[in-house]
């Protein structure tokens, strides 16, 4: 149980560590323009794919580190990383356009 919970917190964990670096490395190749709102749709679409990316590797990371892929895992993990992402889309509601806010949750 304790891992399974383990693999759990571990998911968003793992989806931050992940995106942050590559994000950072993306919003470089748009320069000023990914600076500030609004940001270039071509980025914003190129964002929401990595993201799709970073869950998957997220979700194997936290099979690995639970030891299994029962059902509890994948739903605890994906409740986790919804709550986190809720947060950071709320934190950044005004400055992303909403279809980019449903596409991502």
């Amino acid at each position: 149980m304790g891992r399974l919970i383990l693999g759990i917190i571990a998911a968003p964990v793992l989806w931050g560590v992940i995106s942050v670096p590559i994000n950072l490395g993306l919003a470089s190749l748009y320069g000023d323009a990914a600076a500030a709102p609004p940001f270039p749709t071509s980025y914003l679409l190129i964002a929401l794919v990595l993201s799709a990316g970073y869950g998957l590797v997220a979700g194997y990371g936290a099979a690995w580190i639970a030891g299994t892929n029962e059902k509890k895992l994948g739903l605890g993990a994906g409740i986790a990383l919804l709550i986190v992402g809720l947060g950071v889309q709320i934190s950044a509601w005004e400055t992303i356009p909403v279809w980019w806010h449903i596409v991502f949750l």
